[in-house]
């Protein structure tokens, strides 16, 4: 859309006679210096930070973010990016990337706090994750502290930043290969009520649909996690609550969202295990089903997320 309205607004000027100058080049900046675009490998994280929320609810009383070490020799050069995310003005810059050896992912942080450059670098089977207000805490093992020692605090301007970043951890995390396994109390957010959970079939799998609010802003999200077996409580997809519901955010590279796109709506279904489930999901936003008159609905009738949050 912002493409498309500045080839408008270009084509006006050049009706009206007025020059049009082009946006000036890029210049690298301390956030992008020393990880360059062309780094970035396919990988579903992609999906994730390369398209911003419609909406962002602003979280308060946000610290500053920091790292604690240890530091070490890194350079940048050697690894392909998955994604970057930049705090403290640019002063702080987490990246993360996948090592080809064990395709285990590697969280790597840039630090200009003390004006010199520096990098710590974690393996994310090593690290365990924890929201704090507007900051997520993150922990690296420790054999001297069981319940290990700060590694970064981040902190977010925005609640669907805040949770984005948290559910692609965790995913990351179950993924990688180093992982020997991970605590239910990295998979949960706290700070968010719990309003509904159900089984759902989506795409094939059995997966656990929960809708959950934040305590803080008030928002509004559903989260479907995995159900059962090792990646148990690992979260698939989660989509924000607006006023127009958009695709959803996809952590996992096996999970097609267009096969539950299938109806001539092209909206998003979701099929509930059992009637009750499916009313109770409609009861939460005071929704009635669409249905030719007299029609009543069942349990194998899916459910489709519609324009303005509505469901049928």
């Amino acid at each position: 859309m912002f493409k498309d309205l500045q080839a408008r607004i270009r084509k006006l000027c050049e009706r009206q006679g007025i020059k049009v100058i082009g946006p000036p080049e890029p210049v690298a900046t301390s956030e992008t210096s020393d990880f360059s675009d062309h780094d970035v490998g396919a990988h579903w994280v992609e999906g994730i930070f390369s398209r911003p929320p419609t909406a962002r609810t602003r979280l308060k009383q946000i610290p500053p973010s920091k790292c604690y070490g240890p530091w070490c020799d890194f350079n940048p050069n050697d690894v392909n990016v998955l994604f970057r995310r930049s705090f403290e003005r640019g002063l702080i810059v987490l990246s993360a990337f996948i090592d080809p050896t064990n395709r285990s992912s590697f969280l790597v942080i840039r630090s200009l706090e003390t004006g010199a450059k520096r990098f710590s670098v974690r393996g994310i089977h090593d690290l365990c994750i924890e929201r704090d207000g507007s900051s997520l805490v993150i922990k690296r093992s420790s054999p001297a502290n069981r319940s290990g020692k700060l590694w970064a605090v981040l902190s977010f301007r925005s609640w669907e930043d805040l949770v984005l970043f948290h559910c692609t951890f965790v995913s990351l995390k179950f993924e990688s290969e180093l992982t020997r396994k991970v605590d239910r109390s990295d998979c949960t957010i706290s700070d968010e009520k719990r309003h509904y959970q159900a089984t759902i079939i989506d795409d094939g799998f059995q997966h656990s649909l929960q809708v959950l609010q934040d305590n803080n802003t008030r928002g509004l999200r559903l989260n479907a996690n995995v159900w059962d077996g090792p990646l148990r409580y690992c979260p698939v997809w989660t989509a924000f609550i607006t006023q127009q519901v958009l695709c959803p955010y996809v952590f996992c590279a096996v999970y097609r969202e267009a096969n539950m796109r299938q109806n001539k709506h092209h909206a998003f279904e979701m099929e509930f295990l059992t009637e009750e489930a499916r009313e109770s999901f409609l009861d939460i936003f005071e929704m009635s089903p669409v249905h030719a008159a007299g029609s009543k609905p069942t349990a194998t009738e899916p459910v489709s997320i519609l324009k303005n949050a509505k469901a049928s």
